[in-house]
Parts: C-alpha cells; structure tokens; sequence
C-alpha cells in the first residue's frame, strides 16, 4: 500500500519538533541531571516514534497513540496543578493527530512482507 500524505505531513511536523526541542533543550540540560535524562528518553522515544510510523509499522502505530493521547491527558491535568494553561491550538493539533491515525489504522496494521 501507498503511505498516506497526512503520515508524511506528520512524521515531517515531528522531525521539526524533535529539532526544536533537541536546539531549545540544550540550555537546560547543564541546570541538573533529572532534566537531561528526561529529555534524552522523549528525543529518544520520539526518533523511534517517527522512523517506525513513517515506515507504517505497528509498533509505530502504537508508540503515536500512547504517545499523543498522554500529551493530551497532560495537557488536561497539568493546568490542574499549576498556574500553566496549554495553548489551546497544541490541544486541537494533538487531538487531531490521534484521531487521522486511528482512522488510518489499516495501513499500519497490515501484514508486513
């Protein structure tokens, strides 16, 4: 099957995001050892994440779904906890991006040769 355009359109958005983050996160890897790790394991789940969604594969599939709808619930409980209001669009984008990859479910589901 032919790779959908909208999975093109997103693993391209990651790549970006990834390239942010690594070029905005290295000022404040020097601040303390908890943050450089953690930031480490996302850029690190996130190249896994996008290699293995933008080949259509299953464990991609998967890893953009537990992936997204973590975003999402964070961004739901966060403000809960502190004074911090997530950009509404960063919601919609997420949700969004969950839901055109449950409906393309198909093509990362299918039998691999």
């Amino acid at each position: 099957m032919k790779r959908p355009f909208g999975v093109i359109v997103i693993s391209i958005l990651y790549v970006v995001s990834f390239l942010a983050l690594l070029l905005f996160s290295l000022p404040y890897t020097q601040t303390g050892t908890g943050g450089w790790i953690l930031i480490t394991v996302i850029l690190v789940y996130v190249i896994i994440m996008i290699s293995e969604y933008l080949n259509l594969k299953k464990r991609g599939f998967w890893m953009m779904i537990a992936f997204q709808s973590m975003y999402i619930l964070l961004g739901l409980i966060v403000p809960l906890y502190r004074d911090y209001e997530q950009p509404i669009w960063i919601f919609v984008l997420s949700t969004l991006i969950l839901i055109y990859t449950i409906m393309r479910k198909r093509y990362f589901l299918q039998k691999e040769t």
